[in-house]
Parts: C-alpha cells; sequence; structure tokens
C-alpha cells in the first residue's frame, strides 16, 4: 500500500510541474507579453498568437495517434516522457530571449513547446492504467487535475508577485 500511494503520488506531481506551462505561457502572462511586447501592435499579436496555438494544435493532433500507439506499446514510455518533458522545458526556457519584434522566434519556441507539453501529456496519462486499479482511474485522475490546478495557481501567484508591477 505504501508503494501503491508513493506511484500514485509521483504520477500526480507531474501535473503539479507541468500545469503552470499552460497557466503562466498559454493563458495568463506569455500570451499578453507577447501581444502587448512582442508583437508590433495588440491586434495583430493576438492573431498570430492564435495562429500559433492553432499551429501547434495541428501538430499535436497529428503526433499524438503515433505518440499514443507507441505509448501504448509501452516499452519507451519513461523514455518519450522524459524527451518531451525536455523539449517543453527547452523551448520555454528559449522564451525568455526574443525581444520586442522578434515575432518567429517567440512563436516558433512556443509551438514547440506546447507539443512538447501535449506530448508529454500523452505518455503521462499511459501511465495511469497500470498505476491504478480500473475503479479507481476516475479518481486517481482526479487526483492529478487537481495537483495540476495547485501547480498552476501557485505559479501564477508567484509570477504576479515577482514580474507583474503596479
Amino acid at each position: 500500500v505504501k508503494n501503491y500511494k508513493r506511484t500514485i503520488f509521483s504520477w500526480s506531481i507531474y501535473d503539479f510541474a507541468n500545469q503552470p506551462f499552460t497557466t503562466i505561457i498559454l493563458t495568463f502572462i506569455y500570451s499578453t507579453f507577447f501581444v502587448d511586447f512582442i508583437a508590433l501592435d495588440g491586434e495583430s499579436g493576438a492573431i498570430m498568437w492564435g495562429r500559433a496555438v492553432a499551429i501547434s494544435s495541428i501538430f499535436i493532433a497529428l503526433l499524438s495517434p503515433i505518440m499514443g500507439a507507441i505509448a501504448d506499446y509501452g516499452g519507451y514510455r519513461k523514455i518519450f516522457l522524459i524527451f518531451w518533458t525536455w523539449i517543453c522545458i527547452i523551448f520555454s526556457y528559449l522564451l525568455y530571449y526574443p525581444q520586442q519584434g522578434d515575432i518567429f522566434y517567440s512563436l516558433l519556441f512556443f509551438c514547440i513547446a506546447n507539443i512538447g507539453f501535449e506530448m508529454g501529456g500523452v505518455f503521462l496519462n499511459s501511465y495511469l492504467p497500470s498505476i491504478a486499479p480500473k475503479e479507481k482511474i476516475g479518481r486517481i485522475s482526479g487526483y492529478g487535475w487537481s495537483f495540476g490546478y495547485a501547480g498552476g495557481l501557485i505559479a501564477l501567484c508567484i509570477a504576479f508577485l515577482l514580474f507583474i508591477q503596479p
């Protein structure tokens, strides 16, 4: 039972760590920063950001079945989870460097980071049936979601305190 709880906690804590990507980059802070600072004007910035989300979503839709098949096969789940997590981390880090007018690199880094984030989720979710009894999958999935929301909210509060000036 102790090892079972540790496994569930470990699986859930991944969501705590990765959810700030969507909270900070996709939704609240970097998207606004891109529109208001990197893009040359707000209207075209919002259009370009929306297109970048759409383009990365198309790649995600095309890659997900392939990655899902690899995840279902099972032998390389951990390697691919680590690989896609590092892709998200590296390209999220690179988002620090684009300056005003560096639209191409900002959107390129974002698209690759977003793909890495979503593909990591494919491999994370593939673990659920092997770590949870069938009758508890919904509850354990909920733990992951709740940990993710907590991580996102904590990251957002930290970002507001450290980076958003009144």
